[in-house]
Order: C-alpha cells, then sequence, then structure tokens
C-alpha cells in the first residue's frame, strides 16, 4: 500500500502522517523509559520487601510477624511475566556476566518463586536463549561454562 492510498483513507496530508508518526514515536520512547524506571522500581522494592520479612522471621520482636502470604502475593501481582523480569535484571546489571544459576538466584532475590518449575534451570535458559535471539542479550562464557550478558545498545 503506497503512502498516498494511506492517506486518502485517513484524511490526513503526507505532511501531517509524518508529524503524527513522530509524534507517536515520541510518545512511545517517552512511556518506555517510564515503564522500564517503574519495573526497577519495582523490583528494588521487591527485594527489600522480601529482606524485610526475613529479617522480621529471623529476628524480629515476637509482636512483628510479617505477614509472608500479602508479601508473596505482592511479589506476584507486581511482578510482570518471566522472561521481562529477566530481561530486568540484565538491564539493572549491564556490566554482569550472568550463568543460569546466577539468574535463578537474582529471580529468588526478587521473590520469584520457581518450585512450580520441573526444571527451573533449563525455564531460565530457554527464557535467556529467547533474549538472546531477539538481541537483548548475549551468550559468552563465564569460568568455561555458558553464560549471558547485556548486549550492546546500538
Amino acid at each position: 500500500m503506497l503512502l498516498s492510498d494511506v492517506t486518502k483513507s485517513v484524511n490526513l496530508t503526507p505532511v501531517e502522517v509524518q508529524a503524527e508518526y513522530t509524534k507517536t514515536l515520541t510518545e512511545l520512547q517517552e512511556l518506555t523509559k517510564q515503564s522500564d524506571d517503574i519495573l526497577a522500581r519495582i523490583t528494588t522494592l521487591q527485594k527489600r520487601l522480601k529482606a524485610l520479612a526475613t529479617l522480621i522471621e529471623q529476628d524480629g520482636p515476637p509482636f512483628m510477624t510479617p505477614d509472608t502470604a500479602a508479601v508473596e502475593a505482592h511479589v506476584r501481582v507486581l511482578t510482570p511475566m518471566l522472561t521481562s523480569r529477566i530481561e530486568r535484571i540484565f538491564i539493572d546489571r549491564p556490566a554482569t556476566v550472568f550463568h543460569t544459576q546466577d539468574l535463578l538466584k537474582e529471580l529468588k532475590q526478587m521473590g520469584w518463586d520457581m518450585s512450580e518449575q520441573t526444571n527451573s534451570a533449563a525455564t531460565v535458559g530457554t527464557i535467556a536463549g529467547r533474549l538472546h535471539k531477539r538481541g537483548i542479550i548475549r551468550r559468552t562464557t563465564k569460568d568455561g561454562y555458558i553464560a549471558w550478558a547485556l548486549a550492546q545498545r546500538k
């Protein structure tokens, strides 16, 4: 379909189409940045909440008991899909190289429950492979084993 056909069907001039395109692209970039910032803050709060609940359980006064069910519910509700969460790990720590087991540890610190997975390492490895195919992370080695790192952004 030619641009002229599109502009006729929506009653916009080519200049107006270009302006709308630029406006839409700018808004999408701004919202993506906000989304990244929000996800980073959610991750920080999840880790903090999990750590505080652990401290209360271990060393807290007897009258303080964390509502662990509420903590887990918040973590589950606020946690995006596993792929997005793993991508976030790489974005938050761009200079770090991760083995699959390192990613599992990071996910656990975020409160992600992998106990329902039959083979959680395989699940995380598969997701890392998908992120690699999308160009988000790169495959490398660490201590002689396959590892993953954030790909260079263009």
